[in-house]
């Protein structure tokens, strides 16, 4: 009975020392909330499993909480754990971190925009995240899937794209504005978008050390990324370009990779290997370069268009 007793303060000791490092470190933050099923008592096994490009996403995120960048845009391929980190886990680390601020939370519709506000609701409501942040605490009658309220004051808004946000303000996540490929397809909804997020999403910033975060798949050569950085787009601006740090994470390396991986490289093999990829990128192979390799191309070609 003795040692039962060492053993279970030592599991204690084990997670309030993890719960702690979750205060400063992002990934161990992203674990700890995922206790795994088989074994939720153990703080030592986590749910989610990391991969190398969840370090380098991380690493992004930490920087940008600590004010070291102020515009970042991750691009990589479905289905590798983007939204899990940015959308379900990033914004409740935030809110345990500075429960004064506001953010504003935007996908491509409201219903989605709820569910992840409704997510983030479930993490910080549990004992997991509570360890981490035990100060923390929701404003009562000001809990919805829309708005999240702490009590010192801060809110988290969680919008779809083209929604009113008026009197709202403060740091911006976006999380794939565009729903599918019949959506990339529509230059009025391109339009529609390009306008709502430089005339409405990015005049909410409140302050100069306010950030945006615009993490999705690519669909379309002119979807937003492309405008934000393509020197070819129409709409791009070299000054505003330069303030924005892109990582863009192919499902296969190409050269000067941010995780310096060599050409060819799978991204994520232990979940979606070279055999997946390849039955993949056979079935679809422009679908594939969009959606796997962040490298949209123009229905028509480059070189060869087809009325030619």
């Amino acid at each position: 009975q003795q040692i039962e007793q060492i053993d279970l303060q030592i599991s204690a000791a084990r997670r309030q020392k993890l719960a702690l490092e979750s205060r400063k470190d992002f990934l161990k933050f992203v674990q700890f909330t995922m206790p795994h099923p088989e074994d939720p008592d153990d703080a030592t096994r986590s749910a989610f499993e990391v991969a190398r490009h969840h370090e380098g996403i991380a690493n992004a995120l930490e920087r940008v909480e600590r004010g070291k960048i102020k515009r970042l845009i991750v691009t990589l391929p479905p289905r590798h754990g983007k939204s899990e980190m940015v959308s379900r886990r990033f914004i409740p680390w935030l809110m345990g971190k500075h429960p004064r601020e506001n953010l504003i939370f935007a996908t491509y519709n409201e219903d989605f925009a709820n569910d992840f506000g409704s997510d983030c609701r479930s993490v910080m409501t549990s004992p997991q995240f509570l360890q981490v942040f035990p100060e923390f605490g929701f404003r009562q009658g000001n809990i919805s899937k829309g708005k999240l309220q702490t009590e010192q004051g801060g809110a988290a808004f969680f919008v779809g794209r083209g929604g009113s946000i008026t009197g709202r303000g403060g740091c911006v996540i976006l999380d794939d504005p565009i729903k599918d490929a019949v959506e990339a397809q529509s230059p009025t909804l391109r339009e529609t978008l390009w306008n709502w997020f430089t005339q409405v999403l990015m005049t909410r910033l409140t302050t100069s050390k306010a950030f945006v975060v615009i993490v999705q798949t690519r669909w379309h050569e002119d979807d937003l990324v492309g405008r934000l950085t393509d020197p070819m787009n129409p709409h791009f601006n070299e000054d505003k370009a330069k303030k924005w740090k892109l990582i863009n994470l192919p499902a296969f390396a190409g050269e000067s990779d941010p995780l310096k991986r060599e050409p060819g490289e799978v991204l994520w093999p232990q979940r979606f290997d070279r055999e997946f990829l390849e039955g993949q990128r056979g079935l679809d192979p422009r679908g594939f370069a969009s959606l796997y390799q962040q490298q949209p191309s123009p229905e028509d070609g480059d070189l060869f268009r087809r009325e030619h």
